[in-house]
């Protein structure tokens, strides 16, 4: 999709990947992302033993697209995990494991090796005392999978920011996960918390950024800041709000932002926000 215009172009499969494709993917496992330069996808039911991951290559001139097998590999000592890999830069490969002591694994694609990252003493969770269960186990030769985890702590990125979320008590805590590379430890920081409608927490969608985590379900959008909104924002909402209905805790209206612009007497293009 081109996100200026709005037009799509859709890609068939390539015959020369056909059979990878066919027998390789199982497509109720796959996650596909986009990175800087690549698109990939990679089966995140595997949570020990190695990952299946595919960089994914558009041929524009037949308007197919192949997949190129660049897999994970497997740790040479591994710790039990009971919760999904996450992808943080697919163009690097680089992966995030949690382990259930408390430590993360993170693959260096560069080095085609697993590194472990300790916690820092100014850490502010102890990831072995949320637990985690895992839901459709599977053993074979092609590793140790899972259907789903339930736990009360899930893992979001956006490529660049990791963000833990923490749900209890009917509130949900969002923590930020920095990590040292250089010193082969990471922390977890407090960012933000809040309590939702339970027709917004109740089946949603997540993304998140540096600044903001979304949850997107069938009946509004609730976006929640991570770190202190600037003045421009801040006046950006307040404007929105005199335009705006409440009704059963949701806002809806508002006005668009040309609008905010002409109300400012704004002459430059440049977005608001």
């Amino acid at each position: 999709m081109n996100i200026d215009d709005g037009s799509v172009h859709a890609f068939d499969l390539d015959g020369a990947s056909g059979e990878e494709f066919e027998n390789k993917v199982f497509l109720d496992n796959v996650l596909i992302g986009c990175g800087d330069r690549e698109l990939f996808m990679y089966d995140r039911s595997v949570v020990m033993g190695p990952i299946p991951f595919w960089v994914i290559h558009l041929l524009e001139d037949t308007m197919t697209f192949v997949i190129q097998s660049e897999p994970i590999c497997a740790e040479e000592t591994e710790e039990r995990c009971s919760r999904f890999p996450i992808v943080l830069n697919g163009d690097s490969r680089k992966v995030l494991k949690i382990r259930d002591n408390n430590e993360i694994a993170i693959y260096d694609g560069n080095d085609n090796k697993w590194n472990v990252y300790e916690p820092s003493e100014h850490s502010h969770i102890d990831l072995s005392e949320v637990a985690a269960r895992g839901v459709s186990e599977t053993y074979g030769r092609s590793g140790h999978r899972l259907g789903a985890v339930e736990s009360l702590l899930n893992i979001f990125t956006d490529g660049v920011t990791c963000i833990a979320k923490v749900f209890k008590n009917g509130t949900h805590s969002f923590y930020c996960i920095e990590l040292d590379d250089d010193n082969k430890r990471y922390r977890i920081l407090p960012a933000s918390s809040c309590r939702l409608p339970q027709h917004i927490q109740q089946r949603f969608y997540a993304a998140c950024t540096s600044s903001q985590f979304v949850f997107i379900c069938s009946k509004g959008i609730a976006f929640v800041p991570l770190r202190p909104s600037s003045l421009r924002e801040l006046s950006f909402l307040a404007l929105q709000l005199q335009h705006c209905k409440l009704i059963d805790g949701v806002w809806s209206g508002g006005i668009s932002e040309q609008q905010i612009k002409d109300l400012c007497s704004c002459k430059y293009q440049r977005a608001l926000v």
